[in-house]
């Protein structure tokens, strides 16, 4: 359907003070617009369609004095994809609204958007509980998808408990580094996404994933945005 065309697909992630996850720290997210990708090849480990997201990261300004305790993974000055900039809660929720609230072309109405993400539920929670943004009030989310679902789905995890993100990234076969920051992580989550819905799509004897994974990290230190400072 044509409205499909217009979806915004967005991954995020959340990282809370570890010492006191009630105090967020982070927001790290990522999208893509489905048109953008509708008429491309996906490309080797799907390098076609990872070019097409645009990364960002936020640091909560208030927590940001908070330092990680010694010993314990989780470090906002690690972040490897997009550029980091300083929020205030009130500035976040507003740049979350913009992402969320993109305007179809004829600006009658706003895009759908698609949510992605890892253990989705509590990020959704922990940014109302914490940020006061709630990605539904705008109506426009039409599915929520989690990575421990497809895992599910593609006949990757059966066990009973669910997967981590570190085990479906190394069962996956690249490397997950500096973890538990909050764009690292949406970037991981994303780049497993679409590793476990297009099977077989790589070719080592061409170009290794990590090669990949690297250079889109590398490409997306080149996304900006003006929010925060």
């Amino acid at each position: 359907p044509p409205l499909a065309y217009l979806t915004t697909v967005i991954c995020f992630d959340t990282e809370g003070w570890n010492a006191d996850s009630s105090k967020l720290t982070e927001v790290g997210f990522n999208r893509f617009f489905a048109e953008s990708v509708r008429q491309i090849e996906p490309g080797l480990w799907g390098e076609g369609i990872l070019r097409k997201a645009s990364f960002y990261h936020a640091r909560i300004a208030e927590n940001s004095h908070l330092q990680t305790r010694s010993g314990t993974k989780g470090d906002p000055t690690s972040n490897r994809f997009g550029r980091t900039r300083f929020l205030s809660s009130k500035e976040a929720c507003i740049a979350l609204e913009e992402f969320f609230a993109v305007r179809t072309a004829d600006g009658q109405g706003i895009c759908p958007v698609v949510i992605l993400g890892h253990a989705l539920g509590g990020d959704i929670e922990k940014l109302w509980r914490l940020l006061g943004f709630d990605p539904n009030r705008l109506g426009n989310v039409v599915k929520e998808i989690d990575t421990q679902q497809i895992v599910r789905d593609m006949g990757f995890w059966i066990a009973r408990d669910q997967v981590g993100l570190q085990r479906i990234i190394f069962t996956l076969g690249f490397e997950y580094r500096d973890a538990h920051t909050a764009s690292n992580d949406a970037a991981m989550t994303l780049i497993a996404a679409v590793l476990l819905v297009l099977p077989g799509n790589g070719s080592s004897e061409e170009k290794k994933l990590q090669e990949v994974v690297d250079e889109i990290e590398r490409l997306s230190q080149g996304d900006t945005w003006d929010h925060g400072s």
